[in-house]
């Protein structure tokens, strides 16, 4: 059961500390590295799509081939380079990019992640 812990600070600053919390015991920020937030993420005046990819990829969900093989789609998960399976991971560090794009690309939306997401 929960105990009830006492808010000393206003609800936002709160649910945002707890919700990093949790993120660090569930082991969130050795895969995804970055705070949450409450307010949009860099990007969030892009085109629907654009959104929706550069989010898929900061949370690592993206539809790589690896994934769509997970869910029956395809069988072949190897990437267009044929040096690894196509994990989200490796789809930012793939040599077939023009530019490698980082996980904090992708939080920043920065030039280099709209190349990625637009690839």
């Amino acid at each position: 059961m929960n105990s009830v812990i006492p808010v000393t600070e206003s609800p936002e600053v709160t649910r945002l500390a707890l919700w990093n919390q949790q993120l660090q015991e569930n082991g969130h920020y050795t895969t995804h590295p970055l705070p949450g937030k409450e307010e949009l993420p860099p990007g969030s005046t892009n085109d629907w799509l654009t959104w929706k990819t550069l989010n898929r990829l900061r949370s690592g969900a993206g539809r790589s081939r690896s994934y769509m093989a997970r869910c029956g789609y395809t069988s072949d998960s190897m990437c267009e380079c044929g040096q690894s399976e196509q994990t989200v991971q490796h789809m930012l560090q793939c040599q077939l990019l023009d530019k490698l794009c980082s996980i904090q690309d992708m939080a920043d939306a920065t030039e280099t992640a709209m190349m990625c997401v637009n690839k």
